[in-house]
């Protein structure tokens, strides 16, 4: 059954944490990843606007960013929510100049992807892709003013 992803277009507002420099912008999106085959039978990939999926699609949540200040803009955090009709893909991630942790208890408490953890019947297991509820992305050098950039994370609809 095809449901339309107006749940992904729940747009989950990404929260961007207090930064030393006021200016700093993020918009999310969320796109799907449509495959096709070119005339030579090359697979092409390319991301269109999700608006509707189907169970098993993958789909792409993007933040751009952008530091409108004159000054950089340092201790930034960028965080996403993940819909919860969707699962996480495993080292979907971005990374580039940042480091990236997880939540899986609404975002309360993040760790790496290793150590993440959820409690089942009050014992402890690593938690599973379908548990991830938050993806964090942790600047390690201050954006410079003017700078724009994206991070993003993959995901399943289940």
């Amino acid at each position: 059954m095809i449901r339309a992803a107006l749940f992904a277009l729940s747009l989950t507002t990404a929260f961007v944490a207090p930064v030393h420099a006021s200016g700093l912008t993020a918009e999310q999106s969320v796109l799907k990843i449509v495959e096709t085959v070119d005339e030579s039978g090359e697979t092409v990939t390319n991301l269109v606007p999700a608006d509707k999926v189907a169970p098993g699609d993958t789909v792409v949540y993007a933040l751009e960013y952008a530091n409108g200040a004159s000054d950089p803009a340092d201790n930034v955090k960028l965080t996403m929510p993940v819909p919860a009709e969707v699962s996480y893909l495993e080292n979907s991630a971005t990374t580039d100049g940042v480091s990236v942790s997880f939540s899986a208890d609404g975002g309360e408490r993040f760790a790496s992807r290793g150590d993440l953890t959820v409690s089942v019947d009050g014992e402890p297991r690593e938690a599973l892709s379908g548990d991830i509820t938050h993806v964090r992305w942790v600047f390690e050098e201050p954006i410079a003013a003017g700078a724009t950039g994206k991070v993003s994370y993959r995901a399943v609809l289940d």
